[in-house]
């Protein structure tokens, strides 16, 4: 991989990074919800991208979760995106069990 093609494949990274800033604060997740992101990190999930980039993408879902869990559920891409990444690199299925198990969760404990 050359030079101009590493620095490519960081933004990315970069940008799903600063996403996951953002959702860290409950107002904005109902933003990020709006604006269209879970498609994007389900695309993340998959198994075409690099295990960081998934990793970032699942601890995206994991992190919406907390305020817009209803949203992931009623996103049929998210259930698929979910149950097909739990199988796809190590490093986002800490994340991801975590995300199912408090999507299923009726009363939202984490």
């Amino acid at each position: 991989m050359n030079d101009r093609h590493a620095k490519f494949h960081e933004i990315p990274c970069v940008v799903c990074q600063a996403i996951n800033s953002l959702a860290v604060a409950d107002d904005n997740k109902p933003k990020l919800v709006e604006a269209g992101i879970l498609p994007l990190y389900v695309k993340l999930l998959s198994s075409e991208q690099d295990e960081m980039l998934r990793a970032k993408a699942a601890r995206g879902l994991w992190l919406l979760a907390f305020k817009c869990k209803d949203d992931i559920i009623n996103q049929p891409t998210c259930l698929q995106g979910l149950s097909i990444s739990l199988f796809v690199g190590y490093s986002c299925i800490l994340y991801m069990h975590r995300l199912v198990f408090f999507i299923s969760d009726k009363n939202g404990r984490h």
